[in-house]
């Protein structure tokens, strides 16, 4: 037998947050991998013919995470798709976009958006979503303001951040 290296965790596949369809016959789970190129983990939705067996991807390289919509036709998840949208989070801007992927098979479409990093969401019915997201107090409160003040802002937050370092948990090292 030989050692484990880095690349032997390339194979390995993390499969989580299976959920079947209302109609019982479908179920969507998430597929995650490391990409040792990039220094990441991937993710992307599959979903499963429970009479079958068979599985196809829904997304490729996004969707960690989602929830079925209403009427139970289609999946909800969370993605940075465009160019703008990815510079913008990448700027400082907190976001999370949501797309609507029927489960038929189709495009994926944005279905609304959110100011804040999302870290669960869920359909409480009637288009109503509960959602838990994260909070730094430090941040500066950007509602309301016009991007070119927003700009502004997180410009100098980010400078005046990089002035230190708040410790918020300790590491835990063997």
């Amino acid at each position: 037998m030989s050692p484990v290296t880095v690349r032997d965790f390339e194979k390995i596949k993390g499969l989580s947050d299976l959920r079947a369809a209302r109609d019982g016959k479908h179920a969507v789970f998430c597929v995650t991998h490391a990409d040792i190129g990039e220094n990441r983990y991937k993710s992307h939705l599959e979903l499963l013919d429970i009479e079958t067996g068979e599985t196809r991807p829904l997304t490729a390289g996004d969707g960690q995470g989602f929830v079925f919509s209403d009427d139970g036709e289609s999946v909800i998840f969370p993605a940075l798709r465009s160019e703008a949208d990815k510079k913008a989070v990448e700027s400082g801007e907190e976001l999370t976009v949501f797309y609507r992927l029927p489960l038929g098979g189709g495009e994926a479409r944005e279905a609304f958006r959110i100011e804040a990093q999302v870290k669960k969401i869920e359909s409480l019915g009637g288009g109503k979503w509960l959602v838990s997201h994260l909070c730094d107090l430090s941040r500066p409160d950007l509602c309301g303001l016009k991007p070119e003040k927003r700009a502004q802002v997180l410009a100098r937050w980010k400078k005046e951040s990089e002035e230190f370092h708040v410790v918020d948990e300790l590491p835990f090292w063997y």
